[in-house]
């Protein structure tokens, strides 16, 4: 049994590639790290940008939010055309884990890679995902709470053969398939993209 979810991110060539041949990894301090280093290594980012990002991550800041080992998701499509939750996944790369609900660090992030859609068939014979802290699969349970989509989350790597899709925004727009992501055309912040290597505050992009 196969459930088809929606991950919404903001990646760079290179993660795009690693998502198509290795899956989805759950949050954890080495992957922060190594999402940091890569993007340096590839060029996207300074070494002085490195660092700082470093020092600025869920995992060097008072954590209020369980976030750890997981990796958050949605089955409701229709949630791809919220503009307002939507911009904050989309709109900042690495998302909250790497901005931490900073709008200054944000506004940084929204210089690097480009939104994209991460179309998944998860495959419910395998423990390991949970909505409103309840079990998928194992125990017969499906979307089970009190809001129509719960909210929902992997605490387990999401396998390549569970991976059925990475398509950016523009493509996905492009091709007519999500019409639910309109709202990106009139969001300039939000298809910034990357333009140039990005380093820390007070330098421009090169």
């Amino acid at each position: 049994m196969t459930l088809r979810a929606y991950h919404a991110t903001r990646l760079l060539p290179h993660e795009v590639e690693t998502i198509r041949t290795h899956g989805l990894q759950p949050l954890t301090l080495g992957l922060l790290e190594r999402k940091i280093r890569d993007a340096c290594t590839y060029g996207f980012i300074t070494e002085e940008l490195a660092s700082w990002l470093n020092e600025r991550h869920f995992f060097k800041t008072t954590r209020t939010e369980r976030r750890e080992g997981m990796i958050h998701m949605f089955t409701a499509r229709e949630h791809l055309g919220e503009e307002d939750g939507m911009f904050g996944v989309l709109g900042c790369w690495g998302g909250e884990a790497m901005h931490c609900h900073n709008r200054y660090i944000q506004d940084l992030l929204s210089r690097i890679g480009t939104p994209h859609i991460v179309l998944l068939d998860l495959d419910l014979n395998l423990p390991g995902i949970t909505t409103c802290g309840v079990p998928l699969g194992s125990v017969g349970v499906m979307l089970q709470g009190e809001e129509d989509d719960p909210a929902m989350w992997a605490e387990r790597a999401i396998a390549p053969s569970e991976i059925a899709e990475v398509i950016s925004v523009d493509d996905a727009l492009t091709s007519g398939r999500f019409p639910e992501l309109a709202w990106t055309r009139s969001s300039p912040q939000l298809n910034r993209g990357t333009g140039g290597v990005v380093g820390p505050p007070g330098t421009s992009s090169s």
